[in-house]
């Protein structure tokens, strides 16, 4: 894959608890753990234990910027980056 590009305006953010949700964005995690830290983008919430790490030693140069990423398709998909206290994230799409 050839390095995607990156389109972010790097707000923040907050991570929030599972419970903080509506029964629809619950629905779009796999599970309902209410203490389970969950970020909401473009109207989807999103799981941080879903999310794939970018620390693997085999991982491209382009994506070791970011902390974690959680792919749509073989193409495109969402990157993210933890604050240093960890309860925001900045968010990024990768488009191939």
């Amino acid at each position: 894959m050839d390095t995607p590009k990156i389109i972010s305006n790097y707000h923040w953010h907050p991570i929030l608890d599972a419970e903080q949700l509506t029964a629809k964005q619950r629905a779009d995690i796999a599970y309902t753990d209410d203490c389970a830290p969950v970020f909401l983008y473009r109207g989807r919430a999103y799981a941080i234990d879903e999310l794939y790490t970018t620390s693997f030693h085999h991982a491209p140069a382009w994506i070791r910027e970011w902390d974690g990423y959680a792919s749509d398709s073989y193409f495109s998909g969402i990157v993210v980056k933890f604050s240093g206290d960890r309860d925001a994230v900045q968010i990024g799409i990768y488009l191939s």
